[in-house]
């Protein structure tokens, strides 16, 4: 699984906690930069950066998925498919190869 984008989250909530917090616990003094008349906090660019690795790793989660239930879904119109195929064929099973029930003259113990 691709977890380090959810551990990158993790990192970038704590560092942007971290540091909103400080910021207003040191009015001035902490990581900030001015926008127009304002400061603002370098911590809110650390939480989008965490919700940016969020983002990521919930589009690879259902990449993921996704690609899945299509190998899951081709691999049984294959089987449907063959299968199809060996009715019109008008072949018989191989009786050797029958393993629904136990050989004519064995018993099942």
């Amino acid at each position: 699984m691709h977890l380090y984008n959810l551990f990158l989250a993790g990192i970038w909530l704590v560092l942007g906690l971290g540091l909103i917090l400080y910021d207003q616990a040191q009015p001035g003094r902490g990581a900030t930069f001015k926008i127009g008349d304002t400061n603002v906090s370098l911590g809110w660019l650390a939480l989008a950066l965490a919700g940016y690795n969020v983002i990521r790793w919930w589009a690879r989660r259902m990449t993921r998925q996704a690609r899945q239930q299509h190998e899951s879904t081709e691999r049984r119109r294959e089987l449907a498919r063959r299968d199809r195929e060996f009715r019109e064929s008008g072949r018989e099973p191989d009786p050797n190869f029958q393993f629904d029930e136990p050989p004519p003259g064995k018993s099942s113990v």
